[in-house]
């Protein structure tokens, strides 16, 4: 009777240490995956073009193939593994970096429907028209297009790294305090500290950048002041370079938090 009882508590004991869903963060890794499949799609309806314009370059079209197919797989397998109940917000994080670029080619679509074909009146017209334009100038440079390359890859190899880790198992989850000598729990507060500098280089200081510079151009249309004009063009020429070096900077300041972070178990 004793042993029967035993083996009954034993799944409820498995089920209460089992972590609990969180259907806000299911909802927007699947609404990320969607979009990372959709995304793949259109690039699969455009690989005629790239076979076009780079027939003499087969090595790029490989590796265009590869990504496309990566990205594609990615997201299919993101969405059958929503339910998992770990890594919530490295996935969140994981597909919110390789969904950087489609994510911004959407942006602008949306810019140009807005001041060109959509039914809107011609002041909100005129405000999109001058986004949109500094939102080109900057999609069209070459550190914002090394960035959002860089940012898509990055984000690519980090989900591949936590699609392939069995559920339960987390590298960025902190070891016990009590399971840790004292020289190993400054190790390991010093790499959590370097990566919460390296996510905040990489992800808030480009968005507080890009959202600052939205916001002077359309403060410049209001007002239109020569100091805003002038304050306009020097964030369209820095910006490109102030973020790419913060992205930059805090990969180092990630890959640092790594090494710091690896305890010996």
């Amino acid at each position: 009777m004793t042993k029967t009882t035993a083996i009954k508590n034993e799944p409820k004991k498995q089920a209460a240490s089992s972590p609990e869903r969180n259907i806000r963060c299911e909802a927007v890794i699947i609404i990320e995956a969607a979009i990372l499949v959709c995304s793949a799609g259109v690039f699969i309806g455009q690989l005629p073009l790239f076979f076009r314009n780079l027939q003499d370059m087969p090595l790029v079209l490989t590796v265009i193939g590869v990504a496309i197919a990566s990205l594609l797989v990615q997201g299919l397998i993101v969405l059958k593994q929503s339910r998992r109940t770990d890594q919530y917000r490295q996935r969140i994080a994981a597909l919110a970096m390789t969904v950087v670029y489609p994510v911004v080619q959407f942006i602008v679509l949306a810019q140009f429907y807005v001041f060109q074909v959509g039914p809107f009146s011609s002041a909100l017209r005129e405000v999109t028209r001058a986004i949109f334009s500094a939102t080109l100038a900057f999609n069209n440079s070459l550190p914002a297009i090394l960035f959002m390359v860089a940012c898509t890859t990055i984000g690519s190899l980090w989900l591949w790294k936590i699609i392939i880790t069995p559920e339960g198992v987390s590298y960025w989850q902190p070891r016990p305090a009590d399971q840790l000598s004292e020289a190993e729990k400054i190790k390991q507060e010093r790499g959590l500290r370097y990566r919460k500098i390296g996510v905040t280089l990489m992800v808030r200081v480009p968005f507080a950048l890009i959202c600052a510079f939205m916001f002077v151009i359309t403060l410049l249309y209001i007002v239109r002041a020569t100091i805003l004009f002038a304050v306009m063009m020097a964030m369209s020429a820095v910006l490109p370079y102030a973020v790419i070096l913060s992205f930059v900077v805090g990969l180092v300041y990630m890959l640092k938090g790594e090494v710091y972070y690896r305890v010996k178990h």
